[in-house]
């Protein structure tokens, strides 16, 4: 598990700075250091989590889950409803723990990796529609960093001046009449995309050199499962 973790660590640090949040406490350890400080790694250790901050002080805290629970080794996944309960509970008991202890406000994330299992759970899934405050990743997923693809385009999220530029611009009754990417997408996920917000995407063209599109982020209601 190790390698995999520090493949998705270096693109979590990634994410977080295309995010805009910066933090010089935010280091990638070498390899070896790395593995080293692996033999320590517990749900609740710390030695691999993330502070960072951005320019409007907004905090985005990251913390990687090792096992279902600290009272458990269990690193295959949840596999019975004993275990669902277990990782809730766990989940929500840091969470608190993180929000009182980095004094969290409106505005401020926080996201957890799972590292155990091969994939999120619905409980997982539950967790992270139910606060926008809160961010679940598998670690799986973020072994490679899917923004650095080359067929991907750069995507860009617009501050509130410049959604209310497009919507002029377009002469828009309203945002959402542009073309729609869900919050479940990844991308959309990688940059926090929420409910309501603009991207801007910029795609190579071979006649216009470079094409300008937008899309407005919706809700995925089919992947609610509450």
């Amino acid at each position: 598990m190790s390698e995999q973790l520090y493949l998705a660590r270096k693109t979590i640090i990634e994410m977080l700075e295309d995010r805009g949040y910066k933090n010089k406490f935010i280091k990638n350890y070498a390899y070896s250091i790395f593995n080293e400080m692996y033999k320590s790694f517990t749900n609740y250790s710390g030695v691999f989590d993330l502070e960072a901050s951005n320019n409007e002080s907004h905090k985005t805290i990251v913390k990687f889950i090792k096992t279902i629970n600290s009272k458990s080794p269990n690193d295959m996944g949840i596999r019975d409803p004993s275990q669902s309960t277990a990782a809730k509970k766990e989940i929500l008991d840091i969470y608190s723990f993180i929000k009182d202890t980095f004094l969290l406000k409106k505005g401020d994330t926080v996201i957890f990796i799972i590292c155990y299992g091969d994939g999120l759970h619905d409980v997982h899934k539950n967790l992270d529609k139910r606060d926008e405050d809160l961010q679940i990743f598998h670690m799986n997923r973020l072994i490679s960093n899917i923004t650095r693809h080359v067929l991907v385009p750069k995507h860009e999220l617009l501050n509130k001046d410049e959604k209310l530029e497009i919507k002029k611009e377009f002469k828009l009754p309203s945002l959402d009449k542009l073309p729609h990417i869900l919050d479940t997408d990844p991308i959309a996920k990688y940059y926090n995309m929420r409910h309501g917000d603009v991207c801007k995407i910029y795609r190579p063209s071979k006649n216009a050199g470079l094409h300008i599109c937008y899309r407005y982020c919706h809700e995925d209601y089919s992947s609610d499962i509450f």
